[in-house]
């Protein structure tokens, strides 16, 4: 099927009336995908933190997972102070830098 004005395919009037259509459109389009988006991102956060249906059997299981997530390498720790402390020392044991190239003289 082709579209046909006045008997003919004029592309020209097609692309003229489309561009028209277009500037009518274009802003109310944006603000409405914009407050669906809004929306649905409100819609979204209201499900997961306001709604909330974790019961209190399922909250410390989640609790408990998380407290054997993180243990301390006392020995990697120890190692690192060690590190830390043997840096500050030989930078407090540097010598002295000569002239000092930014002071007036």
């Amino acid at each position: 099927m082709q579209l046909k004005i006045g008997g003919e395919f004029n592309s020209a009037k097609i692309i003229s009336k489309l561009g028209l259509f277009w500037k009518k459109v274009y802003i109310v389009l944006f603000f409405g995908l914009l407050l669906g988006t809004i929306g649905f991102s409100l819609y979204i956060w209201n499900q997961n933190i306001i709604v909330s249906t974790w019961n209190a059997e399922r909250k410390q299981q989640f609790i408990k997972t998380q407290e054997r997530g993180v243990v301390l390498n006392e020995d990697k720790y120890k190692k690192a102070l060690e590190v830390v402390e043997k840096r500050k020392q030989d930078f407090s044991n540097s010598p002295e830098a000569g002239k000092d190239f930014f002071k007036a003289d």
